[in-house]
């Protein structure tokens, strides 16, 4: 006997008591799908398991203390690996590979995902490719009413009140624009004087290079995240930090077209990175 293929609309829900896991993006694309795992973790009773790239734990761990996090590492995902199982997998990725060895890994009964973005997934949603990349996962969970939960990054009073002892030791003032710089600009005198003309007012950088008030790869996660929330806007490529930006409602100004789709509303991509800033300038008196 042979099986069709057949496209089904589905009017319920998973039960809240089943077990679960997130497959999670890493690089920019993580901020982005923290709404949606919050979400899940919110909806679900069952047993949950967030999984992603080795390099973001850290990070992971920030947002869900409590959850076990399964770093997609090759001797876990191997087929000898010692493995867990779940009822539902989730796949919050857009853009990133998914590895055949997550298989092994959760054994998950139903697998969940996006115009065929995850091999063998046997639960398929088709979501319009315009979407922006939040509203790309608001669409997949709502796909099965997933109630969406409001998130915005909390920042704790011990690490705004360190942040900001150490902006002030470092000559900030708060007459001054604190910029959040994730580009690949020379910060010297004259392009600092041309950001001064642009915003009218002083300004103050934290970039992830040298030629910074403050180098932020130097302090951890929690205190950068800090720094993110303390600034007048981000300046940038489409880094990491990009999508925390757009969470914390950062204005966003972008010095190339990143390769997501990001929420508006933005200002660029502009070759001239100060024509942004006068840009800004008009928007936001």
């Amino acid at each position: 006997m042979s099986v069709e293929e057949q496209r089904v609309r589905f009017c319920g829900r998973f039960p809240p008591e089943m077990s679960w896991a997130a497959l999670l993006p890493g690089g920019m694309e993580f901020a982005y799908s923290l709404p949606a795992a919050m979400s899940l973790q919110a909806y679900f009773r069952g047993q949950g398991h967030l999984v992603g790239p080795p390099d973001i734990e850290h990070v992971v761990r920030y947002f869900f203390p409590d959850l076990p996090y399964l770093a997609e590492t090759p001797e876990r995902v191997s087929p000898g690996g010692e493995g867990i199982r779940v009822d539902l997998l989730w796949n919050l990725r857009r853009h990133e590979a998914v590895s055949e060895g997550l298989y092994h890994l959760l054994s998950p009964h139903f697998r969940v995902s996006a115009n065929g973005l995850l091999p063998r997934a046997n639960i398929q949603v088709q979501i319009a490719p315009e979407h922006d990349e939040f509203r790309f996962r608001e669409v997949l969970l709502s796909s099965f009413n997933v109630p969406l939960k409001p998130f915005r990054p909390t920042i704790s009073q011990k690490d705004r009140a360190w942040v900001q002892g150490l902006l002030v030791s470092r000559g900030y003032t708060r007459d001054s624009a604190l910029i959040f710089l994730e580009a690949d600009l020379s910060v010297d005198h004259r392009f600092r004087e041309k950001a001064s003309r642009a915003l009218g007012r002083p300004v103050f950088f934290v970039t992830r290079r040298a030629g910074g008030d403050l180098i932020y790869p130097s302090f951890g996660f929690s205190q950068t995240l800090t720094l993110l929330s303390l600034a007048d806007l981000y300046l940038g490529d489409g880094g990491f930090f990009l999508g925390f930006a757009q969470l914390l409602e950062i204005p966003v100004v972008l010095t190339r077209k990143p390769p997501i789709i990001v929420r508006e509303p933005v200002l660029g991509p502009f070759r001239d990175p100060l024509e942004g800033l006068r840009r800004l300038r008009i928007f936001r008196p």
